[in-house]
């Protein structure tokens, strides 16, 4: 039940008029309007914003929740161990890669929510630097006459994010560069 299907319950309520006081009448309409009022203060849930990878994820497990994510734990962190340092899957490295002490508990905690809804997130696309492992582009610093491109370069949370992937695509090329999702 939402937010105003509650404030609609709570107004459709009505005092039986039978051997009832008009003190009580009033009492009761008050304390409705109290309701009413309380009611409409409540937030309304955010439905959380997850990858296209997770909705697939969601979407292949949503009927058996509880034991695909434990499942999912399992795997992930035996496929970790085996792999030494990924699994191979984008969802499981997403689970156990969450980062900090209560990370991968904040992903279930994410997933077990998204059975109220959930929107999924734009996909955004970086340039990342051929020649390094962790720089990506954030800024064109000029052009030079033989026409190689000066770039600046940073960490991922600092770069430009493509919404359009064929632009990431032509700065790519512009710039010697690889596009990945960001």
């Amino acid at each position: 039940m939402n937010k105003q299907e509650l404030i609609e319950k709570i107004e459709a309520r009505n005092v039986c008029d039978l051997a009832v006081s008009d003190s009580f009448k009033n009492g009761f309409n008050t304390m409705k309007g109290i309701a009413v009022d309380l009611a409409s203060e409540l937030d309304e849930p955010v439905k959380p914003e997850v990858t296209q990878f997770v909705a697939d994820w969601y979407e292949q497990h949503k009927d058996i929740l509880d034991y695909s994510i434990w499942e999912a734990c399992v795997n992930s962190r035996a496929d970790y161990d085996d792999l030494e340092g990924t699994t191979g899957n984008e969802f499981y490295d997403w689970l156990i890669n969450a980062g900090g002490e209560d990370g991968e508990h904040e992903r279930i905690t994410l997933l077990v929510h998204m059975k109220d809804g959930y929107t999924v997130k734009e996909p955004k696309w970086a340039v990342k630097d051929s020649r390094s492992t962790a720089m990506y582009f954030n800024s064109v610093a000029g052009v030079s006459k033989d026409g190689e491109f000066g770039c600046g370069w940073s960490e991922i949370t600092g770069c430009v994010k493509f919404t359009d992937k064929s632009k990431a695509e032509a700065v790519a090329t512009l710039v010697d560069g690889e596009v990945e999702e960001a």
